[in-house]
């Protein structure tokens, strides 16, 4: 990957992402590559977008067990890069109680919705 720069990983990464991964499974997967690789210490264009997809693939009712923590982490992370959070000023901040990412999944399920798309979180 140090052939590529950046800007062309970050897309190929979301298209696949968007593209093949369609089970809970699979996307825990994708984020745990995300983080083995160490993507999260990019810049993303809109993490607030990215991180709520996130969510929304996973039913953090279903597999906090199994994911919760993970995805918690990457959250914070991404929004830290992004200057979105700062976790010094708010250090029990949670991702799935800032309203910035509950409406963010909630647009996820709606554009899902309408594009035909079963229900992400089967």
């Amino acid at each position: 990957m140090d052939d590529y720069s950046w800007a062309d990983i970050y897309p190929a990464l979301v298209q696949y992402l968007q593209e093949n991964r369609h089970t809970p499974a699979e996307v825990i997967n994708f984020v745990n590559l995300f983080i083995y690789y160490e993507f999260a210490d990019h810049a993303i264009d809109d993490p607030i977008a990215f991180v709520s997809y996130l969510y929304c693939m996973v039913d953090m009712d279903r597999y906090w067990d199994e994911a919760g923590e993970l995805f918690d982490g990457l959250a914070i992370r991404i929004l830290t890069t992004g200057k979105l959070v700062d976790p010094m000023e708010n250090p029990y901040y949670s991702p799935l109680k800032d309203e910035r990412i509950v409406s963010g999944i909630a647009h996820w399920k709606e554009r899902l919705r309408i594009s035909g798309c079963a229900d992400p979180q089967i």
